[in-house]
């Protein structure tokens, strides 16, 4: 009986060891790797954005990662900075004289 439950214990700690060095390794040190950048007309300004580097995706899935997306001027100095659930929803930027927008994630003043 005690050998039973000797065995199942070690069976758990094997298995809470191995969920542990699975999670560290996916979500540790996540990197972020360039999706998209767009210019301005007047070239001042540049939309930029990263996707965090996902491991095990399909293919096709590439823009389903989580990100960011960066407004920086020509100077390079960051304007505007703004979390996204998925790469692909940033996409065709509609630029103005006063800013940037995406439809349906944000409008943003220069």
């Amino acid at each position: 009986m005690r050998s039973d439950r000797r065995k199942y214990v070690g069976l758990l700690i094997v298995v809470l060891l191995a969920a542990c060095v699975w999670i560290i390794a996916t979500f540790r040190n996540v990197e972020m790797e360039p999706y998209a950048t767009y210019k301005s007309p007047d070239d001042k300004y540049t939309l930029a954005v990263y996707g965090k580097k996902a491991r095990g995706l399909l293919p096709g899935q590439g823009g389903d990662v989580p990100g960011v997306v960066i407004l920086r001027n020509d100077k390079g100095a960051v304007l505007r900075k703004q979390d996204v659930e998925m790469v692909q929803l940033v996409e065709k930027p509609e630029w103005s004289d006063k800013g940037v927008s995406v439809k349906l994630l944000f409008e943003w003043k220069y």
